[in-house]
């Protein structure tokens, strides 16, 4: 087993001396059993100062009840040692903690709005924003901000127009032998399907998205009867992007010390999420089966193995915060769905404060097509053919319904008046049928 020098690589394992690594020779040097040397410029007592002095070892996935634990010597010791990380990459890390904030505050300004303080959880989906995420705890709970392992939920994303793909996606999640395991860690983050529905809050997907697969997959899966369901129309799923395009990075206040060379900020994070900088520290590891689903969660709060660099960074991202160099004053674009074209032909079309409206018209068009694969599925897999006949007519009326939606799913990228007009004039009608059914079908 090699030990990697002090530094900023992985902490010394606690065993150590159960491994009976002797202290330093005459030359300086750690030696093991197993004849591997270990040099560097050490002795004795600064390898023991080492684990007594180092104020951040004992701790695990860094958190804000960890920080309050310092004391400002120890604070100052830990600004010290990032600082001399950062002057060795200072395109990853200058201004990492004001970036974050400033981010942090504009997810919090618009969620407040729209759903009510302390009346929402963000699950972050994956890797790319989860040290948003850590800081967005900071400002709203970290109760409030669960990050789920899922890297390429892009594998999740069916096309809605065909009920037979829908179907063997639900066959999939169904026959998973990781699906118990994911379960329970569901439940260990109380994100079970009665918690989603009896907690009163609402649930907030949010992903970093290229062209939005990974976000919409996500979706599919936890609205999916398998998982969550939407029997409460609780979940909602958010491109990071495009919530921040609400706002003018331009104005923001107090500055950040470094911004970007055109002064977009936006910009900056897009290009930081795109090398992937954040991705270095994610408090979850990959994962792209069901089954690693709590070893990727668990994995960084392994303090035997989470390196020093990534505490550091997460120390500073909380530090920026609780210190009030992180609390931005952010100033969100004048910018209106009524302002947009179509707006008063589509009146009854309601538009997220993260989406535009042609969007918002795309995303529910996708999940209204994915419940009519739900209740057709339902439908059809019934065992009691009297009560199946019962609701025939009810069922043929949603398949002609959504021969139209597939229609429109596939000139959806195109702005047609006509068709979201008709989509959002039927949508209040189709849901109505579709409840109607579920709940015929609930009588045994």
């Amino acid at each position: 087993m090699r030990i990697s020098k002090l530094g900023y690589n992985s902490y010394y394992p606690n065993n150590y001396k159960e491994n009976r690594v002797t202290p330093l020779n005459r030359n300086l040097t750690i030696v093991n059993d197993n004849n591997i040397n270990f040099e560097g410029k050490l002795n004795k007592n600064s390898l023991i100062d080492f684990f007594n002095i180092d104020p951040i070892y004992k701790f695990k996935n860094f958190t804000k009840d960890e920080y309050l634990k310092l004391s400002e010597i120890q604070k100052n010791q830990l600004r010290k040692e990032f600082k001399q990380i950062e002057v060795k990459e200072p395109e990853k890390l200058t201004s990492i903690g004001e970036t974050h904030a400033f981010v942090s505050d504009c997810i919090k300004k618009t969620f407040d709005k729209r759903f009510g303080q302390n009346n929402y959880i963000v699950v972050i989906i994956g890797r790319s924003l989860s040290s948003i995420g850590k800081s967005l705890g900071i400002k709203i709970g970290e109760n409030n901000v669960i990050n789920i392992p899922m890297s390429s939920a892009n594998r999740f994303c069916k096309n809605p127009t065909s009920v037979r793909e829908y179907l063997n996606f639900i066959n999939s999640i169904r026959d998973d032998k990781g699906l118990k395991d994911f379960k329970k860690y569901l439940n260990l983050h109380n994100l079970s399907k009665n918690n989603i529905e009896s907690s009163g809050k609402n649930y907030i997907l949010m992903d970093y998205c290229f062209q939005g697969h990974s976000l919409t997959g996500a979706e599919q899966f936890f609205k999916s009867d398998e998982i969550w369901g939407n029997k409460k129309n609780n979940i909602f799923a958010v491109d990071f992007i495009r919530l921040l395009n609400q706002f003018d990075g331009k104005t923001i206040e107090p500055k950040i010390k470094m911004p970007p060379e055109d002064g977009n900020i936006i910009r900056k994070i897009q290009s930081d999420l795109c090398a992937s900088a954040y991705k270095n520290y994610s408090t979850v590891e990959k994962s792209t089966q069901l089954k690693n689903t709590i070893s990727a969660s668990e994995e960084n709060k392994n303090i035997l193995i989470t390196p020093k660099k990534k505490k550091l960074v997460w120390f500073n991202l909380i530090d920026t915060i609780m210190t009030g160099k992180g609390n931005f004053q952010v100033k969100l674009n004048q910018h209106s769905i009524k302002n947009e074209p179509f707006y008063q032909a589509v009146q009854n079309q309601k538009v997220e404060p993260w989406h535009n409206g042609q969007s918002q018209y795309c995303s529910d068009l996708t999940n209204t097509l994915n419940e009519i694969n739900k209740i057709l599925i339902k439908f059809y897999s019934y065992k009691n053919d009297k009560i199946k006949k019962l609701n025939e007519p009810l069922i043929n009326n949603i398949k002609e319904i959504r021969k139209y939606l597939c229609n429109c799913y596939k000139h959806s990228s195109i702005i047609s008046l006509h068709d979201r007009y008709n989509f959002y004039k039927i949508q209040s009608d189709l849901m109505e049928l579709i409840e109607q059914v579920n709940s015929n079908l609930s009588v045994l």
